[in-house]
């Protein structure tokens, strides 16, 4: 089992990262969200945040400055939309 004191860290996104937050509340884990690049996401972790969870998170450097306006076609990057929640 993963150690009590160490955060659990994720990479997870949309409804996989609505799991994990719900374990993790269920749980008492405190847990870190690596690479949040969308709105969705962020507005997820700041009401999670907002009822308590022990939660912190970044966002990729490339995921503030580079959106799919830049690289159409390339869904791995945020919308302009992600990019304003973002900041």
């Amino acid at each position: 089992s993963w150690p009590e004191h160490k955060p659990i860290v994720t990479d997870a996104k949309l409804t996989d990262l609505a799991s994990i937050l719900l374990l993790a509340s269920l749980h008492n884990r405190r847990i870190h969200v690596t690479s949040v690049s969308t709105k969705d996401d962020i507005r997820l972790i700041a009401l999670s945040k907002k009822k308590g969870l022990k939660l912190t998170c970044d966002v990729s450097v490339f995921s503030l400055y580079l959106s799919q306006k830049d690289f159409p076609g390339c869904a791995l990057l945020p919308t302009a939309q992600d990019q304003d929640a973002l900041w």
